[in-house]
């Protein structure tokens, strides 16, 4: 085929104007290139279709997609684009047993939940229905995992707090993440390392707050006469009811918060600076708040199974790894400040993601026990 013929083939896969045999050719000829043929002649257009591949992978993992798309052709497609890119990732889970002792298993659902009274329920043992009851809201785990907070009543418009407050905490372990809904309706997920303080009851709070240390992505129940708080160490959400993502770890230096869905007012604790977000924005909280530009699925990635790269660092790669395997990186050497684009599932054993990554050729790693050492 013409170079041109080639690159119009290309440009329509690109727009998504391509007819199925088309793409289905161009997928086969991804497949049977290897390094050498024709790199740096297409490696623009490579670019920008491997972009519109990845998002379309997205569509079909979500259901966006009318009809299901055969996992085995794309994951090969996109296994080539590896080669031809040095950056698009793709792994789905597969069936397979990991070498006991010389690989590190996925995170799963796991989490304990501090009760009023300082009591302990570790949520991986509890059995489902209600385990718990306090201040007029009952603690129910469902079939699925998750835990669910049903409060006998709604807050009432004006009404004051009459007596204290009873919190619970959740704390998700390294290596874990876990998700419940909150007695108003708002769901919540957490990520790997993280805990949040909520009331167990909103009943006659004129406000609704939350504490959050790690990640957390919410899903505010829409109240505005009780407007939905999110305080973390550095910063304050003050929300009404949307959609989006806290990322406050104590290690990190900054406190990243990202919208998806309505407006969020973000308030540093640290001065006065503040700002309102509209979706698909991001507001970095480091010295000052800065707002940014974001591709959202990359932020809530990890509470659908996945990570998700876009341009982002080996380094911030790895930092999410380690949490989710619950493992510590040491540096042998300099790892040099490559970026990479990405799919990789989450359901899978360390070693093979790490083979994903190390098939760009920029680390070598070695598992020794719970220590993943990379050069």
């Amino acid at each position: 085929m013409e170079d041109k013929d080639l690159r119009k083939l290309i440009e329509r896969y690109h727009k998504g104007t391509a007819t199925e045999e088309e793409k289905n050719f161009l997928e086969s000829w991804y497949a049977q290139l290897n390094e050498q043929n024709d790199q740096a002649l297409l490696e623009a257009d490579l670019q920008k279709a491997a972009k519109n591949v990845k998002k379309a992978v997205l569509q079909r993992m979500n259901g966006g997609a009318g009809k299901v798309f055969p996992f085995r052709r794309l994951a090969a497609s996109i296994a080539a684009l590896i080669v031809l890119t040095g950056s698009i990732l793709f792994f789905h889970a597969r069936s397979r047993t990991p070498q006991i002792g010389t690989d590190v298993l996925p995170g799963s659902n796991k989490a304990v939940l501090i009760l009023g009274d300082g009591s302990t329920v570790n949520l991986d043992a509890a059995g489902t229905g209600k385990i718990a009851a306090q201040s007029g809201s009952s603690i129910v785990k469902l079939d699925s995992g998750k835990i669910r907070y049903d409060a006998t009543t709604r807050p009432v418009a004006g009404t004051m707090t009459s007596t204290a407050i009873t919190y619970n905490t959740l704390k998700v372990p390294l290596g874990g993440q876990f998700s419940l809904t909150l007695p108003d309706g708002t769901k919540v997920w957490l990520n790997a390392g993280s805990s949040l303080k909520f009331p167990v009851s909103f009943t006659s709070l004129t406000e609704r707050r939350v504490f959050l240390q790690g990640e957390g992505y919410f899903e505010v129940y829409h109240d505005p006469a009780h407007p939905f708080y999110v305080s973390t160490d550095r910063q304050e959400v003050r929300v009404l009811g949307t959609h989006f993502d806290i990322e406050a770890y104590p290690e990190n230096s900054t406190v990243k918060t990202t919208l998806l869905q309505g407006s969020l007012k973000v308030k540093s604790k640290l001065g006065n600076d503040s700002c309102l977000l509209v979706p698909g924005k991001q507001a970095v909280l480091d010295d000052k708040l800065q707002i940014h530009s974001v591709d959202t699925e990359t932020v809530v990635d990890w509470k659908d199974g996945y990570f998700i790269f876009n341009r982002e660092t080996l380094e911030d790669i790895l930092t999410k790894v380690a949490r989710w395997y619950n493992i510590k990186i040491i540096y042998e050497r300099h790892v040099e400040n490559v970026r990479l684009d990405g799919i990789i599932s989450k359901n899978t054993v360390l070693s093979e993601v790490l083979s994903m990554l190390s098939a760009t050729n920029k680390i070598k790693y070695e598992i020794r026990g719970s220590v993943l050492y990379v050069r």
